[in-house]
């Protein structure tokens, strides 16, 4: 016998959890053309990176990542062992924004990535490394809107 998954969340971790991991969010976000708005968020990776001499654990890594939301093309991205900082958004954004073939090229790849420019709009939600008066000014200075999500919607993220 199958069990229902949104149950077998609940009982495990709650109807709160059951609910924002099942039940489908009513709506949609709906933009025209590309780079029109940038979706940036963190996650931390499934995997453990190792040491190169050694192999013995170190952590897993963070990702920073920047989607583009009309093609939902990754559009620029930050790997790194360090916690979520403004540094690590300020490299994702320049990842975004610099063409990608120089840096594919110097990595051995031959293939395209066309993605490359300023975004319109950088969606994001509340954490402190997005609200850092860094980001604001750098946004301000490239005429880049930045939106942030009303707190505790996690639903509005996630592109």
């Amino acid at each position: 016998m199958a069990l229902n998954p949104a149950e077998l969340s609940a009982a495990r971790e709650g109807a709160k959890v059951a609910r924002q991991r099942h039940r489908p969010v009513p709506g949609s976000y709906r933009v025209e053309r590309a780079y029109e708005v940038v979706q940036i968020d963190h996650t931390l990776v499934n995997v453990i990176a190792v040491d190169r001499i050694h192999r013995k654990p170190l952590q897993r890594p963070w990702l920073t990542l920047a989607i583009d939301i009309a093609s939902r093309m990754v559009a620029g991205f930050y790997l790194t062992l360090e916690p979520p900082s403004a540094l690590s958004v300020s490299l994702a954004i320049q990842h975004v924004v610099q063409p990608k073939s120089d840096w594919l090229n110097a990595l051995g790849i031959d293939a395209d990535w066309p993605s490359a420019g300023l975004p319109e709009t950088i969606h994001v939600d509340n954490a402190k490394e997005f609200r850092s008066k860094a980001m604001k000014r750098g946004a301000e200075e490239h005429g880049i809107s930045l939106q942030h999500r009303p707190p505790g919607t996690p639903r509005y993220g996630g592109i």
